[in-house]
């Protein structure tokens, strides 16, 4: 039975299944749901993204979704230790797994060039994976843990396109993010190993 055909038994015909992911609009969740919820037999859905995983949990607890997808493992950085944390805390059934390989990106705004940045602002999983080769590129730039607010790129890159960050900001991320949000990709490839890749979890 597909995750549709499940959603349908328990909800009524016609429902389409709200699946939460780990992440903002055009990251690499974003690119995971769209490419993998299809070939688990979710051809529509609805997602909604949470700033945490332990924000997608509560949600999957108090009936806001009905399914959610975070990240668990990089080839390069290991486990996710937010992930683990809310692994940890929970009770839940895995659905599905399944991992894409991840190109990390130089995304800013498209009034500037890139030796204009002066600084990164992108999530603490990102700096691990790509951490070799910032330090050599981008040695003179700013680069820091978004905290807060501006924890995931994806709220990163959606400040920068309205003008709440200055135009010399910028993040790292999917190449999906620029497009989302107007921007550019001003470098690509800066994650420290080739086959970089994320494996992700559905869960219920």
């Amino acid at each position: 039975m597909t995750i549709a055909e499940e959603v349908q038994r328990e909800s009524g015909p016609g429902k389409v299944p709200v699946v939460g992911i780990q992440g903002g609009v055009g990251s690499f969740n974003h690119t995971a749901a769209d490419e993998w919820l299809p070939k688990c037999g979710c051809a529509q859905y609805e997602l909604r993204c949470f700033d945490s995983t332990a924000a997608l949990f509560h949600a999957l607890r108090t009936g806001q979704v009905n399914f959610g997808q975070f990240a668990i493992f990089n080839s390069s950085a290991g486990f996710y230790s937010e992930s683990l944390q809310a692994v940890s805390r929970n009770i839940f059934e895995v659905v599905a797994h399944y991992k894409i390989p991840i190109v990390h990106c130089l995304i800013h705004h498209v009034d500037i060039r890139r030796d204009q940045v002066v600084k990164i602002i992108t999530h603490k999983e990102v700096l691990k994976q790509c951490r070799k080769k910032l330090s050599l590129a981008y040695a003179g730039i700013e680069i820091v843990e978004g905290t807060g607010e501006l924890t995931e790129p994806a709220s990163v890159a959606a400040a920068i396109a309205a003008k709440k960050l200055e135009p010399y900001v910028a993040t790292i991320s999917c190449a999906l993010l620029a497009k989302e949000y107007s921007l550019v990709v001003g470098d690509s490839g800066l994650q420290d190993i080739e086959n970089n890749e994320i494996t992700f979890l559905l869960v219920r």
